[in-house]
Parts: C-alpha cells; structure tokens; sequence
C-alpha cells in the first residue's frame, strides 16, 4: 500500500473519532433518589458508602433534632466536578437533615433539560441544590458550600423567612 493511501485511511480514521467524540450523551432528565443511585452510581462512580469527613458532627446532632418537612431539588450534571463532588457528601449526611424528599434533575452539557426546569428555576451554575418548605423556596446552595455543607444547610433550614 502507497504512503498516500496509509495516510488517507489514518486521516479517515481520526476525523471519524473525533466526530463520534462529539455526540456524547448526557443523562437529562428528572430522577427520584431511588432512580439517582440506581442510574448515576454507574455514570459517576458515586460510593453509597461514603462518609463525608469533614462535617461537623454538632452541627449534624442540631439538623437531626430538626422537626421539619424539607423538599430538595437537586441540579447537576453526571459530566460535572462540583456535582461529582458536593451530591454524594449531601447524600452521605442526609440521615442527620429534616429532608422529607429529594429530587434529582440531570442536565447536560449546555444546562438544559428536558422539561425546562433549568429555566423554571433560574439555574446557571452546578450543582445547585434548592431547599423549600410549603412549596416556596428557602435558600438555596449554588455549585459549592461557603462554609461547610452542613453549615449552610443549617442556616437555611433555620432562617425564618
């Protein structure tokens, strides 16, 4: 074969690796907690066992004491650090928060979904995580904590609002 014909299947080769590159997919869509652990565990890794080390274990003693009805959304996205992150840290500790119900929903690469819930709610940033009581929002954590996880879910769940 003529170094020509090498080089045509070589660049033939790579132009067809690129391009099927780019069509990756990406989990959109709207997930219980049941169907986030289920779907995403495999996508990104997420250790269901995972303990969350720097929490501060007063802090966590005050949230459980909490008697509260929470609602949770969660924005993130399975291609996303912070999401890799700040969500299985959450779910490690949820035991201890006045959270009745997570929800999760998966955006892809350009923060969409199928529902337009990204626009619904103003999102712009992952992850970010809304908290609401009687359907109106109380806070919210947008793609990191400032000061400790914990911390901030203290000071949402607590302000009155």
């Amino acid at each position: 074969m003529s170094c020509v014909k090498i080089r045509a299947i070589f660049l033939l080769i790579l132009v067809y690796t690129l391009l099927s590159g780019c069509n990756k997919q990406y989990l959109s869509a709207y997930l219980t907690e049941d169907e986030y652990l289920r779907q995403v565990k495999w996508k990104i890794k997420i250790d269901t066992n995972y303990k969350y080390k720097k929490a501060n274990p007063e802090i966590l003693r005050s949230l459980s004491q909490i008697q509260d009805s929470i609602n949770v959304i969660i924005f993130f996205g399975t291609w996303c650090s912070d999401s890799r992150k700040w969500i299985p840290k959450l779910l490690s500790i949820k035991e201890s928060l006045p959270i009745k119900k997570y929800e999760f929903i998966a955006v892809d690469t350009t923060k969409k979904d199928e529902k337009l819930w990204t626009r619904k709610y103003g999102v712009k940033k992952l992850p970010t995580i809304i908290f609401s009581r009687d359907n109106q929002e109380i806070g919210r954590i947008v793609e990191k904590p400032k000061k400790g996880l914990e911390r901030n879910i203290y000071k949402i769940v607590t302000e009155k609002n």
